[in-house]
């Protein structure tokens, strides 16, 4: 009886104990430890277990897909701004399709014709209001794997099907490897190695890091109370910038072993893929040309489109380096947000509807292309953000 009870009361001291995202094994971490490793947790700056380590200010893990978000980002505060953005813009489809729904009832001597045509908007405001929701709550990577599991993604054409094929092999990857985690997090206070499943978490300001650049990978040397310890895994090389930035002065950089840059060798590799995007611009404008000098017809949106779409395929080509897969993808894709929509949503009920558009008519007609181009018009804001957020790092990070 009394060691059934010193048993329960060791289990009920130990279940409050929690790592930074999951809980860990109730207090037999230490057994687990290898030979290399076991020193760790007798630094002076280890603070062992904490349920709450604070606010993240960066975080990698092996056992994350790029669609997971990390613990940190999915508690963050519904005020942040991000958050904010995206739940207004949630909001205000909704009321806009209800304003415009009113409208129409009231106006028009037909209800059962208003409905019937407002149901496509309908169908529109709900998959938009869904995408929102499930961006701003982290909810991507969860939906996906409920959709995989119940066969619901399969892909229309072989590329597709490709795609979530690999998608699937990825997060059914991470979900394996969630075990043997191995993983860098640094909060406003804390750095919290995770290495093969063993989470070892320290002051931060005891923390000192040394990256070397290896090809395509970082090769990370943790100096923690004068003890050096070499993480088990190399990052990305992308991961750069924002390690620099969340350790800032405690960083330093060791001599270039092997870099790997986008040499004219590989610039000739693509030579290709430089013409098929050199054809899309080169066709683009002739369509734009087209519209002014001979086709009036041809609707010049349709040339700006893929004018504008070129510019993934060029960051496609120069992917390889960091601030063009960082920075320029989310560039061309606010500029796509904030050019084509408007362009395409004006053609449409200006040149070939013969619409008064104006606000009052855009507040009152929520329709399919309205309720379309607006979402991604003013997703675009929110896109172009991201992009000068990531900018503004890798011009203050991002040189050695």
């Amino acid at each position: 009886m009394g060691s059934q009870k010193k048993r329960q009361k060791k289990v009920k001291r130990n279940s409050g104990a929690a790592s930074y995202g999951k809980p860990y094994i109730r207090g037999y971490e230490e057994l687990a430890d290898m030979p290399d490793r076991k020193f760790l947790r007798s630094l002076p700056s280890y603070v062992g277990y904490k349920s709450d380590f604070g606010k993240e200010v960066y975080s990698w893990s092996d056992s994350r897909s790029w669609i997971d978000l990390s613990p940190g980002q999915k508690r963050k505060s519904l005020l942040s701004v991000q958050k904010l953005y995206l739940i207004v813009l949630a909001a205000a489809l909704v009321v806009w399709f209800f304003i415009s729904l009113i409208y129409r009832l009231v106006t028009e001597t037909d209800a059962g014709a208003v409905l019937l045509s407002m149901l496509p908007s309908f169908i529109i405001i709900v998959v938009c209001t869904a995408i929102l929701l499930l961006s701003c709550f982290g909810g991507w990577g969860g939906f996906l794997r409920w959709a995989y599991r119940h066969n619901l993604v399969r892909g229309r054409d072989a590329m597709d099907r490709d795609f979530h094929r690999r998608m699937k092999d990825e997060l059914d990857r991470v979900d394996d490897n969630k075990i043997i985690e191995c993983a860098v997090d640094v909060t406003e206070e804390y750095v919290i190695l995770s290495v093969y499943g063993q989470k070892y978490s320290f002051y931060r300001n005891a923390v000192a890091l040394k990256i070397s650049k290896v090809y395509d990978m970082l090769n990370l040397v943790f100096e923690i109370d004068g003890k050096q310890f070499e993480f088990c895994k190399n990052l990305p090389k992308n991961q750069y910038v924002y390690l620099q930035k969340a350790f800032a002065d405690r960083c330093t950089v060791n001599r270039v072993e092997k870099k790997s840059e986008f040499s004219l060798k590989k610039l000739l590799g693509e030579i290709p893929s430089l013409l098929v995007g050199a054809g899309i611009v080169a066709v683009s404008i002739t369509a734009i040309v087209a519209h002014y000098l001979w086709i009036p017809e041809l609707p010049p949106v349709i040339g700006v489109f893929f004018l504008l779409m070129s510019g993934f395929v060029f960051c496609n080509i120069f992917s390889d380096i960091p601030a063009v897969s960082e920075v320029g993808i989310p560039f061309v894709a606010a500029t796509v947000f904030l050019v084509f929509p408007p362009m395409a949503y004006f053609w449409i009920e200006c040149e070939l509807l013969n619409n008064p558009l104006n606000f009052f008519y855009l507040l009152t007609h929520c329709t399919p292309f309205a309720a379309g181009f607006g979402f991604f018009f003013v997703f675009g804001f929110y896109t172009l953000g991201f992009a000068v957020s990531k900018a503004i790092d890798f011009v203050r990070f991002g040189t050695n």
